[in-house]
């Protein structure tokens, strides 16, 4: 019956057309569609390995202390292989860079990470170091220790050190110090230094121990014997000041690392001077002076 036979696909013009002719236009567009998705993919592979646009050469600059060839190799394992098994990862256009600085700053003591394609062969990376200022211990003075450099920021590991070359700052909430973390606030470290100094080179003081004991509370451990008891919540400028003061008069001008227990600064102008040698557990005042300012 011939509402029974299978109707015949029409074009847009109205005739017919038979499934077999659609069937070899399919075939025919899927293979120029391969063909063109061959040639853009041959394309891209040979255009991905011009010779002058292949990284060849990798310079490495700047540092101090970190050994260049460590740096490159890092690199050059990054520039290994290629994308999709299509594109080289020495491609000079699509080289990962994002990934090599990344890679480059992991490094213990390194700071900033410059990259630069100087040309198509050759790759640039520029780097700095945090620069040693303090060493940051636990609640071992003896113990492990990290580098940190002036803003208080824990960059690398130290080596077991002696002597006073590097002041040692202790916090009351920290056992074990961790590498790339800021323990200590810029501010207390930088305020704590400036206060360091001047103590040094105007009263002869020589400081190797900062010690925070609590939030507001703050020991430093005097080179030859005696502590100095500071408060955080007064500015330690003022606090050098009166310190300043009361070993320029005449009644305290014997004091010198040794002769003393502690030099409490806690309490605005009210100075309190434990004069008992330090090797004694004693807490004691045995004199008090008022600091006018």
């Amino acid at each position: 019956m011939s509402f029974l036979r299978r109707k015949k696909r029409k074009t847009r013009g109205g005739r017919s057309q038979h499934p077999r002719s659609v069937l070899i236009k399919q075939i025919v567009l899927g293979m120029l569609l391969c063909v063109f998705v061959g040639g853009v993919g041959v394309g891209i592979w040979h255009g991905s390995r011009v010779d002058a646009l292949t990284i060849t050469e990798v310079d490495i600059s700047g540092g101090e202390t970190i050994d260049h060839d460590t740096v490159r190799a890092l690199v050059e394992e990054e520039l290994t292989g290629s994308y999709y098994h299509l594109v080289p990862r020495r491609f000079a256009w699509t080289y990962p860079q994002e990934r090599i600085s990344e890679r480059v700053q992991e490094l213990e003591r390194i700071d900033t990470v410059s990259l630069t394609r100087e040309s198509g062969t050759t790759l640039r990376v520029e780097f700095t170091e945090y620069h040693p200022f303090a060493l940051w211990c636990g609640s071992e003075v003896d113990g492990e220790c990290l580098f940190m450099d002036a803003t208080g920021y824990a960059f690398a590991r130290a080596p077991q050190l002696s002597g006073g070359a590097f002041v040692r700052f202790i916090k009351y909430d920290t056992e074990e110090p961790a590498v790339g973390t800021t323990p200590f606030d810029s501010n207390f470290v930088r305020e704590s230094t400036a206060f360091i100094e001047r103590a040094y080179e105007e009263l002869g003081l020589t400081i190797t121990i900062v010690e925070q004991i609590n939030e507001d509370d703050v020991i430093y451990s005097i080179a030859g014997g005696g502590t100095l008891k500071l408060s955080l919540r007064m500015p330690l400028a003022d606090a050098y000041e009166n310190l300043h003061t009361l070993l320029q008069s005449p009644e305290f001008a014997h004091i010198a690392p040794g002769t003393f227990q502690y030099i409490d600064l806690r309490y605005g102008n009210k100075v309190f001077v434990n004069e008992e040698p330090p090797q004694l557990d004693s807490t004691a005042t045995s004199s008090a002076q008022s600091v006018e300012e």
